[in-house]
């Protein structure tokens, strides 16, 4: 019995001591997490998007200042208005489907271009919603896996869709669309809330910093370490950066036979893409996002032009913002979030995109 009382004791000491650094760890972690919480086969019904709804989090990674993501009561991202089911039957439905330039990463909700094209429609007294069905790191199969399994479900009139210069990529070795993957997995129960707990996020705080030393550590090219080390905002510095460490394959090796490959494949999926909304008379608009190195003229706009032609013969409305960009009077870095850490659009690249999608759709909403 003694004994008993003895273990009784240690576990509620355990548990005590556990909660009592969770509390301590709680002022450190605060609301900093390592990502959003994404659906899976037992949860995909509760959420039209990528996303588990009703969430608010400040994500956190290497080497850049945390932003703030909400996810609605769809499983959308923020875009600043209230929405309920009863939206999804009476309002124009503006479903945004892309990687990471639609969903904004490393901005907060208010700077990515979904949130700034709702406000520009509220302004305008326009009945519609725009539905940010954006993530990171995904390519045209991917946005054709999710229109099909559950993006269409929320029967939109309008869709819009980015291409990013690392595209091509993307698809080399895909062997599961990341909607299909998710779908793969059950929830984890208890286990997947760990990420929860203070303490662990507190421990992925001090993680995300140490990853970003030694990730700088492993970059081998000295001056691409100092430029990403002191943040330069040299022009030459940034376009060095973008042009000899971040470019995408169809711009270092736009002839490379695995790139040319990619295209065959892109563009067989993106026709897919353009029958299957068509065959619902929804509109399409595609969105091809700048390279800093052609706002600048560092490279030839080959990949720009073979979209460009895919689109016109067609008949697809594009925007291809390079131009736009290159016309900006103010300090063209400033169109970009953080070069030469990162060259995703900041808020002043998304709200010219927006200007210029506002001029297509703008007839097609009541």
């Amino acid at each position: 019995m003694e004994r008993f009382k003895n273990i009784i004791l240690s576990l509620a000491v355990t548990i005590a001591l556990f909660g009592l650094i969770n509390v301590i760890a709680l002022f450190w972690a605060k609301n900093y997490y390592s990502n959003l919480d994404m659906v899976s086969k037992n949860t995909q019904q509760k959420s039209y998007g990528y996303f588990l709804p009703n969430q608010s989090k400040k994500i956190l990674f290497p080497g850049l200042k945390p932003y703030h993501a909400r996810i609605n009561t769809l499983g959308f991202r923020n875009v600043g208005l209230p929405m309920t089911h009863a939206d999804l039957s009476s309002k124009t439905k503006i479903l945004t489907v892309g990687d990471s330039l639609t969903f904004g990463l490393f901005v907060d909700d208010e700077a990515s271009y979904p949130f700034l094209l709702q406000q520009e429609l509220i302004k305008k007294n326009k009945n519609a919603i725009v539905l940010n069905a954006g993530i990171g790191s995904t390519t045209i199969t991917d946005h054709l896996a999710y229109l099909k399994l559950r993006g269409l479900s929320v029967k939109p009139d309008i869709v819009v869709i980015n291409f990013c210069s690392n595209d091509i990529s993307e698809l080399k070795n895909q062997t599961q669309t990341l909607y299909e993957k998710l779908l793969s997995h059950k929830d984890a129960g208890g286990i997947k809330n760990a990420n929860s707990l203070p303490i662990f996020r507190a421990f992925r705080r001090g993680y995300v910093v140490n990853k970003y030393n030694h990730w700088m550590h492993k970059i081998k090219d000295e001056k691409i370490r100092n430029i990403l080390t002191t943040q330069s905002r040299s022009l030459n510095d940034v376009l060095f950066v973008s042009k000899n460490y971040f470019a995408a394959d169809i711009i270092k090796t736009p002839n490379d036979p695995e790139v040319l490959k990619g295209w065959t494949k892109y563009f067989k999926t993106l026709d897919e893409t353009i029958t299957l909304l068509h065959s619902q008379n929804i509109k399409i608009v595609f969105f091809i996002v700048p390279e800093i190195l052609s706002v600048y003229d560092q490279y030839d706009h080959g990949y720009q032009e073979k979209l460009k032609t895919f689109l016109q013969e067609r008949k697809i409305d594009y925007i291809d913002l390079s131009d736009e960009f290159k016309k900006y009077q103010g300090d063209k870095l400033t169109l970009f979030n953080n070069p030469p850490r990162d060259y995703h659009l900041s808020k002043t690249g998304n709200q010219i995109f927006v200007d210029k999608l506002l001029e297509i759709i703008l007839p097609n909403i009541k």
